[in-house]
């Protein structure tokens, strides 16, 4: 997207929008992710539906089909944070194979959910290959 962007200027008077959202690819935001989901479930989603295309199976066509790619690509797992009042996305993702994640500091408004790709087994077996690979 750097590529496709150019950085937008230093007089942030003179951003429109998409100087924003460019800025943030060149300049993206210092998040610190704790080891639990960092380590099993590197990869962060984010979705959000107009309510016009809730409950036509299209977020879940959506949703299938990043989780594949991001398989497909070498990702561990996924996760994501959702507000624990939303018990319809609970739900919804709990279908999808999603866990909530035990954090070591629980934010008050906040639940985290992680699907791994790889069993344990499988990932040591993985980790073994690329450490000694088989001649």
């Amino acid at each position: 997207m750097c590529e496709k962007y150019a950085a937008p200027g230093p007089d942030k008077s003179t951003w429109n929008s998409t100087s924003e959202v460019a800025n943030g690819f060149h300049n993206p935001p210092k998040v610190i992710i704790p080891e639990c989901l960092s380590g099993p479930y590197p990869s962060h989603i984010k979705f959000n539906l107009l309510p016009r295309a809730q409950g036509k199976g299209m977020g879940e066509s959506l949703i299938t089909c990043v989780l594949e790619s991001l398989k497909n690509r070498g990702s561990r797992g996924v996760h994501l944070d959702i507000s624990p009042d939303d018990i319809r996305y609970l739900n919804f993702y709990t279908s999808l194979g999603f866990k909530e994640i035990t954090m070591p500091t629980q934010p008050l408004n906040q639940v985290f959910l992680g699907k791994p790709f790889l069993e344990e087994s499988e990932d040591k077996q993985k980790i073994s290959e690329a450490e000694f690979p088989q001649s």
